[in-house]
Protein backbone atom coordinates (compact mmCIF):
# COMPACT_ATOMS: atom_id res chain seq x y z
CA UNK A 1 0.00 0.00 0.00
CA UNK A 2 2.97 2.31 0.51
CA UNK A 3 3.63 1.89 -3.23
CA UNK A 4 0.16 3.05 -4.24
CA UNK A 5 -2.14 0.11 -3.49
CA UNK A 6 -5.76 0.68 -2.50
CA UNK A 7 -8.91 -1.29 -1.76
CA UNK A 8 -9.78 -1.66 -5.46
CA UNK A 9 -6.38 -3.23 -6.18
CA UNK A 10 -6.89 -5.38 -3.09
CA UNK A 11 -10.11 -6.80 -4.48
CA UNK A 12 -8.38 -7.38 -7.81
CA UNK A 13 -5.59 -9.29 -6.07
CA UNK A 14 -8.11 -11.44 -4.18
CA UNK A 15 -10.05 -12.12 -7.38
CA UNK A 16 -6.91 -13.23 -9.23
CA UNK A 17 -5.88 -15.43 -6.32
CA UNK A 18 -9.28 -17.13 -6.26
CA UNK A 19 -9.09 -17.65 -10.02
CA UNK A 20 -6.01 -19.74 -9.26
CA UNK A 21 -7.68 -21.71 -6.48
CA UNK A 22 -6.33 -19.75 -3.48
CA UNK A 23 -8.22 -17.53 -1.08
CA UNK A 24 -7.67 -15.41 2.04
CA UNK A 25 -9.57 -12.81 4.03
CA UNK A 26 -9.70 -9.29 2.63
CA UNK A 27 -8.66 -7.93 6.01
CA UNK A 28 -5.60 -10.23 5.95
CA UNK A 29 -4.09 -8.05 3.22
CA UNK A 30 -4.04 -5.11 5.58
CA UNK A 31 -2.81 -7.02 8.61
CA UNK A 32 -0.29 -9.29 6.81
CA UNK A 33 1.64 -7.04 4.48
CA UNK A 34 4.14 -9.49 3.04
CA UNK A 35 3.64 -12.42 0.70
CA UNK A 36 5.12 -14.80 3.28
CA UNK A 37 2.77 -13.61 6.03
CA UNK A 38 -0.25 -13.75 3.72
CA UNK A 39 0.67 -17.28 2.63
CA UNK A 40 0.27 -18.48 6.23
CA UNK A 41 -3.48 -17.83 6.16
CA UNK A 42 -4.23 -18.89 2.56
CA UNK A 43 -6.67 -21.72 1.95
CA UNK A 44 -7.88 -23.66 -1.07
CA UNK A 45 -10.73 -22.02 -2.93
CA UNK A 46 -13.38 -23.64 -5.08
CA UNK A 47 -16.10 -21.31 -6.38
CA UNK A 48 -19.68 -22.30 -5.76
CA UNK A 49 -21.64 -23.08 -8.87
CA UNK A 50 -23.80 -20.11 -9.86
CA UNK A 51 -27.43 -20.79 -10.64
CA UNK A 52 -27.48 -18.24 -13.44
CA UNK A 53 -30.95 -17.18 -12.32
CA UNK A 54 -31.79 -13.49 -12.35
CA UNK A 55 -35.01 -12.32 -10.73
CA UNK A 56 -36.52 -9.17 -12.21
CA UNK A 57 -38.41 -6.69 -10.01
CA UNK A 58 -41.14 -6.39 -12.64
CA UNK A 59 -43.68 -8.85 -13.98
CA UNK A 60 -42.94 -11.11 -16.93
CA UNK A 61 -45.46 -9.13 -18.98
CA UNK A 62 -43.75 -5.84 -18.19
CA UNK A 63 -40.33 -7.32 -18.96
CA UNK A 64 -41.60 -8.58 -22.30
CA UNK A 65 -43.05 -5.15 -23.11
CA UNK A 66 -39.75 -3.43 -22.27
CA UNK A 67 -37.72 -5.94 -24.32
CA UNK A 68 -39.96 -5.23 -27.32
CA UNK A 69 -38.93 -1.56 -27.35
CA UNK A 70 -36.75 -0.60 -30.34
CA UNK A 71 -33.07 -1.29 -29.76
CA UNK A 72 -33.53 -3.09 -26.42
CA UNK A 73 -31.75 -6.44 -26.19
CA UNK A 74 -32.39 -7.40 -22.58
CA UNK A 75 -33.88 -6.32 -19.27
CA UNK A 76 -31.85 -6.72 -16.07
CA UNK A 77 -32.28 -5.76 -12.41
CA UNK A 78 -30.06 -3.23 -10.65
CA UNK A 79 -27.35 -4.03 -8.15
CA UNK A 80 -27.69 -2.36 -4.71
CA UNK A 81 -24.99 0.16 -5.67
CA UNK A 82 -26.83 1.03 -8.87
CA UNK A 83 -30.07 1.48 -6.92
CA UNK A 84 -28.35 4.01 -4.67
CA UNK A 85 -26.78 5.90 -7.58
CA UNK A 86 -30.11 6.03 -9.41
CA UNK A 87 -31.79 7.43 -6.28
CA UNK A 88 -29.18 10.18 -5.87
CA UNK A 89 -29.41 11.10 -9.55
CA UNK A 90 -33.19 11.50 -9.30
CA UNK A 91 -33.05 13.27 -5.91
CA UNK A 92 -30.58 15.97 -7.04
CA UNK A 93 -31.91 16.52 -10.53
CA UNK A 94 -30.87 20.14 -11.13
CA UNK A 95 -27.24 20.43 -10.01
CA UNK A 96 -24.15 18.88 -11.59
CA UNK A 97 -24.04 15.15 -10.92
CA UNK A 98 -21.07 14.24 -8.66
CA UNK A 99 -21.20 10.71 -10.07
CA UNK A 100 -20.15 11.87 -13.53
CA UNK A 101 -16.68 10.40 -14.10
CA UNK A 102 -14.25 12.16 -16.39
CA UNK A 103 -11.00 10.67 -17.72
CA UNK A 104 -8.44 12.58 -19.79
CA UNK A 105 -6.15 10.58 -22.11
CA UNK A 106 -3.31 12.55 -23.73
CA UNK A 107 -1.88 11.73 -27.16
CA UNK A 108 1.33 12.94 -28.80
CA UNK A 109 -0.58 13.59 -32.05
CA UNK A 110 -4.09 14.75 -33.00
CA UNK A 111 -6.87 12.27 -32.27
CA UNK A 112 -8.81 10.72 -35.15
CA UNK A 113 -12.43 11.24 -34.01
CA UNK A 114 -13.95 8.70 -36.40
CA UNK A 115 -11.42 6.07 -35.36
CA UNK A 116 -12.06 6.87 -31.69
CA UNK A 117 -15.81 6.52 -32.14
CA UNK A 118 -15.44 3.16 -33.88
CA UNK A 119 -13.12 1.91 -31.12
CA UNK A 120 -15.59 3.01 -28.44
CA UNK A 121 -18.44 1.26 -30.24
CA UNK A 122 -16.45 -2.01 -30.27
CA UNK A 123 -15.69 -1.69 -26.55
CA UNK A 124 -19.38 -1.13 -25.78
CA UNK A 125 -20.25 -4.11 -27.93
CA UNK A 126 -18.16 -6.33 -25.64
CA UNK A 127 -19.63 -5.08 -22.36
CA UNK A 128 -23.39 -5.00 -21.92
CA UNK A 129 -23.12 -2.96 -18.72
CA UNK A 130 -21.85 -0.02 -20.79
CA UNK A 131 -24.92 -0.20 -23.05
CA UNK A 132 -27.49 0.11 -20.26
CA UNK A 133 -30.13 2.75 -19.70
CA UNK A 134 -32.29 2.90 -16.58
CA UNK A 135 -36.04 2.97 -16.28
CA UNK A 136 -38.34 3.34 -13.28
CA UNK A 137 -41.84 1.97 -13.79
CA UNK A 138 -45.07 3.52 -12.58
CA UNK A 139 -44.97 1.42 -9.42
CA UNK A 140 -41.43 2.70 -8.67
CA UNK A 141 -39.56 -0.45 -9.65
CA UNK A 142 -36.31 0.15 -11.50
CA UNK A 143 -34.65 -1.97 -14.19
CA UNK A 144 -31.81 -1.48 -16.64
CA UNK A 145 -32.44 -1.88 -20.35
CA UNK A 146 -29.45 -3.23 -22.26
CA UNK A 147 -29.43 -1.79 -25.77
CA UNK A 148 -28.03 -3.57 -28.80
CA UNK A 149 -25.63 -0.99 -30.26
CA UNK A 150 -25.94 2.59 -29.06
CA UNK A 151 -23.32 4.69 -30.85
CA UNK A 152 -21.05 6.78 -28.64
CA UNK A 153 -21.19 10.51 -29.49
CA UNK A 154 -17.71 11.93 -30.17
CA UNK A 155 -17.36 15.66 -30.65
CA UNK A 156 -14.30 17.37 -32.13
CA UNK A 157 -13.04 20.45 -30.31
CA UNK A 158 -10.03 22.74 -30.69
CA UNK A 159 -8.64 24.70 -27.75
CA UNK A 160 -6.11 27.51 -27.88
CA UNK A 161 -4.52 27.10 -24.46
CA UNK A 162 -4.72 25.37 -21.08
CA UNK A 163 -7.38 27.79 -19.87
CA UNK A 164 -9.62 26.82 -22.78
CA UNK A 165 -9.03 23.14 -22.08
CA UNK A 166 -9.90 23.61 -18.38
CA UNK A 167 -13.11 25.40 -19.38
CA UNK A 168 -13.98 22.52 -21.70
CA UNK A 169 -13.50 20.02 -18.87
CA UNK A 170 -15.66 22.09 -16.49
CA UNK A 171 -18.45 22.36 -19.06
CA UNK A 172 -18.34 18.66 -19.82
CA UNK A 173 -18.36 17.66 -16.15
CA UNK A 174 -21.35 19.91 -15.47
CA UNK A 175 -23.42 18.33 -18.29
CA UNK A 176 -25.73 15.75 -16.77
CA UNK A 177 -26.49 12.39 -18.32
CA UNK A 178 -30.09 11.35 -18.91
CA UNK A 179 -29.94 7.88 -17.36
CA UNK A 180 -32.89 6.72 -19.46
CA UNK A 181 -30.97 7.32 -22.72
CA UNK A 182 -27.90 5.16 -23.30
CA UNK A 183 -25.07 5.15 -23.82
CA UNK A 184 -24.08 6.84 -20.58
CA UNK A 185 -20.73 7.44 -22.25
CA UNK A 186 -19.54 10.37 -24.32
CA UNK A 187 -16.18 11.46 -25.66
CA UNK A 188 -14.46 14.52 -27.02
CA UNK A 189 -11.48 14.50 -29.39
CA UNK A 190 -9.57 17.66 -28.47
CA UNK A 191 -6.97 19.27 -30.71
CA UNK A 192 -4.40 21.26 -28.75
CA UNK A 193 -2.57 24.32 -30.07
CA UNK A 194 0.81 22.55 -29.91
CA UNK A 195 -0.33 19.81 -32.30
CA UNK A 196 -1.01 17.20 -29.64
CA UNK A 197 -4.41 15.75 -28.82
CA UNK A 198 -6.48 14.62 -25.88
CA UNK A 199 -9.47 12.37 -25.42
CA UNK A 200 -11.99 13.39 -22.78
CA UNK A 201 -13.91 10.24 -21.87
CA UNK A 202 -16.96 10.82 -19.67
CA UNK A 203 -19.10 8.08 -18.12
CA UNK A 204 -21.67 7.80 -15.38
CA UNK A 205 -20.63 5.90 -12.27
CA UNK A 206 -23.79 3.78 -12.49
CA UNK A 207 -22.24 1.78 -15.38
CA UNK A 208 -18.54 1.78 -14.42
CA UNK A 209 -16.41 1.80 -11.27
CA UNK A 210 -12.80 1.89 -10.16
CA UNK A 211 -12.38 -1.78 -11.01
CA UNK A 212 -13.80 -1.71 -14.52
CA UNK A 213 -12.63 1.73 -15.68
CA UNK A 214 -9.02 0.56 -16.32
CA UNK A 215 -10.42 -2.32 -18.42
CA UNK A 216 -12.40 0.15 -20.53
CA UNK A 217 -9.35 2.40 -21.01
CA UNK A 218 -7.06 -0.53 -21.84
CA UNK A 219 -9.45 -1.96 -24.44
CA UNK A 220 -10.08 1.49 -25.90
CA UNK A 221 -6.36 2.06 -26.45
CA UNK A 222 -6.01 -1.41 -27.99
CA UNK A 223 -8.96 -0.97 -30.35
CA UNK A 224 -7.89 2.53 -31.34
CA UNK A 225 -4.42 1.28 -32.19
CA UNK A 226 -5.53 -1.85 -34.03
CA UNK A 227 -9.24 -2.51 -34.73
CA UNK A 228 -10.21 -5.97 -33.58
CA UNK A 229 -7.15 -6.29 -31.31
CA UNK A 230 -9.24 -7.27 -28.29
CA UNK A 231 -10.27 -10.89 -28.69
CA UNK A 232 -13.25 -12.50 -27.00
CA UNK A 233 -12.14 -14.64 -24.06
CA UNK A 234 -13.88 -17.94 -23.35
CA UNK A 235 -15.51 -17.90 -19.94
CA UNK A 236 -15.09 -14.13 -19.52
CA UNK A 237 -17.15 -12.87 -16.62
CA UNK A 238 -20.12 -10.70 -17.54
CA UNK A 239 -22.02 -8.18 -15.46
CA UNK A 240 -25.08 -10.41 -15.54
CA UNK A 241 -22.99 -13.09 -13.78
CA UNK A 242 -22.54 -10.66 -10.89
CA UNK A 243 -26.29 -9.96 -10.86
CA UNK A 244 -26.96 -13.71 -10.81
CA UNK A 245 -24.58 -14.08 -7.86
CA UNK A 246 -26.41 -11.29 -6.03
CA UNK A 247 -29.69 -13.06 -6.73
CA UNK A 248 -28.38 -16.05 -4.77
CA UNK A 249 -27.39 -14.05 -1.69
CA UNK A 250 -29.57 -13.29 1.34
CA UNK A 251 -30.29 -9.52 1.39
CA UNK A 252 -31.83 -9.69 4.87
CA UNK A 253 -28.67 -11.25 6.27
CA UNK A 254 -26.61 -8.47 4.69
CA UNK A 255 -28.94 -5.82 6.12
CA UNK A 256 -28.62 -7.38 9.56
CA UNK A 257 -24.83 -7.18 9.39
CA UNK A 258 -24.90 -3.52 8.43
CA UNK A 259 -27.55 -2.66 11.02
CA UNK A 260 -25.30 -4.13 13.68
CA UNK A 261 -22.21 -2.37 12.32
CA UNK A 262 -23.97 1.02 12.25
CA UNK A 263 -26.01 0.57 15.43
CA UNK A 264 -24.04 3.23 17.32
CA UNK A 265 -24.25 5.81 14.54
CA UNK A 266 -26.90 8.26 15.68
CA UNK A 267 -26.35 11.24 13.39
CA UNK A 268 -25.06 12.06 9.89
CA UNK A 269 -21.34 12.52 9.36
CA UNK A 270 -20.32 16.00 8.23
CA UNK A 271 -18.04 15.79 5.20
CA UNK A 272 -17.97 19.49 4.24
CA UNK A 273 -18.82 22.74 5.98
CA UNK A 274 -20.38 25.97 4.73
CA UNK A 275 -21.59 24.67 1.37
CA UNK A 276 -25.33 24.97 1.95
CA UNK A 277 -27.40 22.85 -0.43
CA UNK A 278 -24.87 23.07 -3.29
CA UNK A 279 -23.69 19.79 -4.76
CA UNK A 280 -19.95 19.44 -4.23
CA UNK A 281 -17.63 18.48 -7.06
CA UNK A 282 -15.35 15.55 -6.25
CA UNK A 283 -11.71 16.56 -5.83
CA UNK A 284 -8.56 14.62 -5.02
CA UNK A 285 -6.54 15.64 -1.98
CA UNK A 286 -3.32 14.07 -0.77
CA UNK A 287 -2.10 14.18 2.84
CA UNK A 288 1.04 12.50 4.11
CA UNK A 289 0.45 10.93 7.54
CA UNK A 290 3.15 10.42 10.10
CA UNK A 291 4.01 6.92 11.32
CA UNK A 292 2.06 7.58 14.55
CA UNK A 293 -1.00 8.86 12.66
CA UNK A 294 -0.90 5.87 10.31
CA UNK A 295 -0.80 3.47 13.25
CA UNK A 296 -3.71 5.28 14.92
CA UNK A 297 -5.75 5.18 11.70
CA UNK A 298 -5.03 1.47 11.25
CA UNK A 299 -6.14 0.82 14.83
CA UNK A 300 -9.45 2.60 14.22
CA UNK A 301 -9.99 0.77 10.92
Amino acid sequence: FALGGDSILGFRLLSRARARGVSFGFRDMFERRTVAALAEVCSAYEPAAASGRITLPVSAEEAERLTAEPGVADVLPLSPNQQGLLFHHAFDDTEADPYTLQVVLDFAAPVDAARLGAALDRVLGRHEALRAGFRTTEDQRSVQLVHEAPGVPVREVSVADDAGFAALLDEDRATRFDLTRPPLVRAAAVRRADGTGSVVLTLHHIIVDGWSLPIVARELFAEYGAPGAVREEAGRARYRDHLAWLDGTDPEASLSVWRAALAEVTEPSRVAAGQGARVLEPVRQEHLLSEEETAALAAVA
